[in-house]
């Protein structure tokens, strides 16, 4: 009987065996599938280093997939700086980062030198309230003169003085919809004036801006000083934008938009120099910034769906003072950079105009002329 008993459980046992191990394969095999399904999707550095993922508009999704629950497919953000053409970031032949629209609706930057600080290889000074410089691959001075910048293809660089004016420009944050920095050599195709980096800043069209968008804020920073036998107190900053965009109709759609950053002036230091000669520090009167900007656009969408007319301007002012190699200059209120551009593109074919009218004064705070009156430093430009 114990025999017959341990025959049956032993065929049972045999018949089962392949049942089992058929059972197995099933169990893993939606993990396999899954892995086999998911989007090779190269990684990409935190929004902390300045190059975040992709932006909402760059994560398409196939909706034949979804219904068939696969996963999302994802697509590289496209860029135009590193070759001149649109291309995905992958196949970018340059260094370069992207801040996407999600990183520039969620940053708490107030401005550029805020923003930028957080791209890795890129070097942000600032030395007053309105002096700010942004230099890549190379040591950072008071005036950088290598390092280019774009907005939709319009230079911002101001070639007669040799530097960029960043509180010139006259869009807000809530009209950019992405920045690129390129950090590498492959920045030399744009020119001399690109020897060390490029940011090219590409901003809406009306039709993706669509609406009213109203934005206000405000901060303090300390403005102790070592040395110091007043405390000045903290210091603060403001900013507000306002921008409209519409469609009229299929054809044409505009957007206008206004801004105002202002800030107290910033610490200086204060008393003797440490050095041998005890030379002190120079006494002359320390200012804050005051910048208004305006800018407008135009579009035309022409009937064939691959033309487009851009008709635009804008107005950028500012003050405060500006370092340079023969000493710190006051940009007196009313100085501006205005401008007026025009683009027509269909398909691959691109023709841009633009004209930069640069105007203001900036009398020296160190330097004296042989009148006894102090050099009278005068912006008149047209580029």
């Amino acid at each position: 009987m114990a025999s017959r008993t341990l025959a049956v459980l032993l065929g049972v046992v045999l018949l089962a065996g392949p049942a089992f191990a058929g059972a197995a394969p099933q169990d893993q095999a939606p993990a396999q599938n899954a892995a086999q399904s998911a989007p090779q999707v190269k990684p990409t550095p935190s929004p902390a280093q300045a190059t975040p993922a992709k932006p909402a508009d760059a994560q398409k999704t196939d909706p034949k997939a979804s219904e068939a629950g696969d996963a999302p497919h994802y697509e590289e953000a496209v860029v135009v700086t590193a070759s001149k053409v649109e291309q995905q970031l992958v196949n970018a032949p340059a260094t370069m980062s992207v801040i996407s629209n999600q990183v520039l609706t969620s940053t708490p930057a107030q401005d550029y030198a805020g923003l930028f600080r957080a791209i890795p290889g890129v070097n942000v000074s600032q030395t007053s309230a309105r002096d700010i410089n942004i230099t890549s691959r190379g040591a950072t001075g008071t005036l950088s003169t290598t390092q280019l910048a774009l907005i939709d293809g319009r230079s911002i660089y101001l070639d007669f003085f040799g530097f960029i004016g960043w509180d010139f420009m006259p869009i807000n944050f809530a009209e950019i919809k992405q920045i690129e920095v390129i950090r590498g050599p492959a920045s030399a195709i744009w020119g001399a004036n690109a020897m060390t980096g490029v940011v090219n800043i590409i901003t809406k069209p009306p039709r993706e801006m669509q609406g009213t968008t109203f934005t206000i804020g405000a901060s303090t920073f300390n403005r102790s000083v070592k040395g110091q036998t007043t405390d000045p107190g903290n210091g603060s900053s403001f900013f507000s934008s306002i921008s409209h965009a519409q469609a009229i109709n299929d054809r044409w759609s505009y957007k206008l938009s206004a801004g105002f950053f202002g800030t107290d002036p910033f610490a200086r230091p204060v008393g003797i120099i440490d050095n041998k000669f005890k030379t002190p520090y120079p006494a002359f009167t320390n200012s804050g910034s005051e910048q208004p900007k305006f800018d407008g656009r135009v579009d035309y969408d022409f009937a064939d769906g691959r033309s487009r007319l851009t008709v635009g301007g804008g107005y950028g002012g500012t003050s405060g003072i500006i370092h340079t190699g023969i000493g710190p200059f006051q940009i007196e209120k009313g100085s501006s950079m205005s401008y007026v551009k025009a683009d027509y593109s269909r398909g691959a074919l691109r023709a841009k105009f633009f004209s930069n009218i640069l105007d203001g004064k900036a009398p020296a705070l160190m330097a004296i002329g042989l009148d006894g009156k102090p050099i009278q430093f005068t912006f008149n430009t047209k580029t």
